[in-house]
């Protein structure tokens, strides 16, 4: 029976996922002589063979690396914490995390949004700032905060101040550099630059955990140390090959353009961040049993990654009906998650390993409301990118902010009267982060983006499942 050329050009292709392009190109040439054998002798179809051939190769190449990279890199993402948290003491962990989570929440303060825009000007659509400013302000912020380390050493600050400054510095140029191959099409490498500072802190963990010499934290001090070095190393290679294009006009233009972004990162981190708020009001123990939990509920964004990483480009120039449509998928396919692992929990300890399971089992509904809050961290981390795309953010902005001003001191005000605990905590913070995301949807409308579908399905999916969830408990407590 005589093949369809078609058909033969694309199982070719496919059979060279995992070859380079030279090879492609002589078994592309070997398949045409062969198919003249078969009595294809038209050149024209063997031209077309060639050509199309290496690029349905290409794409799906590209897509295979891809995959490969996120599924590696958001691994290393995702376990590196939980692996962590098995292989360090308690304390040290819950230092580890509160650091890192103070270190997140000034990166992004001073780092003024500048990293934000950079996708702006990259692709056209922004002409009031540059790329080089934004590289000559992070290493400005790396120089400020290792002016404050080294004060801190001095007057003999604690570890976890320390740790801090350094955090700081590892989170802002990590979080810019992976922006910067986002923006270029290289997000397999972003990809990988996420999981930079846990990798590193795993890997220190685990050498310590087999030499045992020393303390692990002074092993942690020196390997962010060295981290930070190469990052560092990194971004001045590219600011000296660019400095004499640095404008300080145009700087302080970036940090116009900059600072509602970052002002809009802070009010989300500031709502988002349970690590942060548990480190300063509860101590390390209760940040570490907070982290585990959270770490392992953090499972479900890996479908909100993979999506908004693979299309990152194309989300600046798509119509708004077809942003609509692709950040319900997102959501859909967060919430399917999330609903699968309420499910597979009390299962998962050989995954997740003994910090997990104690601290699961200790307080299992923590988890679950922490389990369902994945769906809020989806759908506010949807609309912070549609503002940022839709130049809304500084119109938003007063909205979030009153609400920071009034929610904040009030949620503190209730933990500390009716006392920290877990379960207290978790479900004031998640009160907090569902009236934020229902206040700043509401902001979006009125400043003309209207995304009223994703709005309703990710407030009525999540009130649902916690509404499940709390009726569970109250009837548990009454048994």
């Amino acid at each position: 029976m005589e093949k369809k050329p078609l058909l033969i050009a694309l199982n070719a292709s496919l059979a060279l996922l995992k070859l380079d392009n030279f090879s492609c190109i002589i078994f592309l040439e070997t398949l045409c002589n062969l198919i003249n054998l078969c009595k294809f002798k038209n050149f024209g179809f063997k031209i077309w063979l060639t050509k199309h051939g290496i690029k349905i190769m290409r794409r799906y190449k590209s897509i295979a690396i891809y995959i490969f990279s996120f599924g590696f890199a958001r691994g290393m993402l995702f376990f590196s914490p939980i692996l962590l948290a098995n292989l360090l003491p308690r304390v040290t962990y819950g230092i580890v995390e509160y650091s890192h989570a103070t270190g997140t929440f000034c990166a992004t303060i001073f780092g003024f949004g500048t990293a934000a825009v950079l996708p702006l000007i990259v692709l056209g659509k922004s002409q009031s700032a540059s790329v080089i400013s934004i590289y000559f302000h992070y290493l400005m912020l790396t120089l400020a905060c290792v002016v404050g380390f080294f004060i801190s050493l001095f007057y003999g600050a604690s570890f976890s101040t320390q740790l801090t400054f350094l955090m700081t510095i590892a989170i802002a140029l990590q979080a810019l550099l992976s922006i910067q191959f986002k923006t270029i099409g290289r997000g397999e490498l972003a990809l990988f630059l996420d999981a930079g500072v846990f990798l590193v802190f795993v890997t220190t963990a685990g050498v310590y955990k087999i030499i045992n010499v020393g303390d692990v934290a002074v092993w942690i001090f020196y390997s962010v140390c060295f981290y930070i070095a190469i990052l560092a190393c990194w971004c001045i290679k590219f600011l000296k090959e660019d400095i004499s294009n640095l404008n300080l006009n145009m700087y302080f233009s970036t940090l116009k353009l900059g600072m509602p972004l970052m002002i809009g990162a802070f009010v989300t981190i500031a709502i988002m961040s349970g690590r942060l708020i548990t480190g300063y009001l509860g101590g390390a123990i209760l940040t570490a049993d907070y982290a585990v939990l959270a770490r392992t509920a953090a499972l479900p964004m890996a479908a909100h990654q993979v999506l908004l990483g693979i299309n990152f480009q194309k989300l600046y120039t798509i119509t708004e009906e077809e942003i609509e449509s692709f950040m319900l998928k997102i959501i859909g396919m967060v919430s399917v998650f999330v609903v699968s692992m309420w499910s597979l929990a009390p299962y998962l300890d050989w995954i997740f390993g003994n910090a997990f399971a104690k601290a699961y089992r200790k307080d299992s509904f923590s988890g679950v409301m922490i389990l369902f809050q994945s769906i809020l961290w989806s759908g506010i981390a949807l609309n912070d990118f549609m503002n940022t795309r839709q130049n809304k953010a500084k119109n938003v902005l007063p909205w979030s902010l009153t609400y920071l001003i009034v929610s904040l001191p009030l949620a503190f005000f209730v933990i500390k009267m009716v006392g920290i605990s877990l379960e207290k905590f978790v479900l004031v913070h998640s009160t907090v982060m569902f009236f934020f995301y229902f206040l700043q949807s509401i902001a979006m409308y009125c400043n003309g983006v209207d995304l009223k579908k994703v709005w309703i399905f990710t407030g009525l999916i999540y009130l649902v499942l916690s509404t499940i969830a709390i009726a569970l408990w109250l009837h548990l407590i009454n048994l």
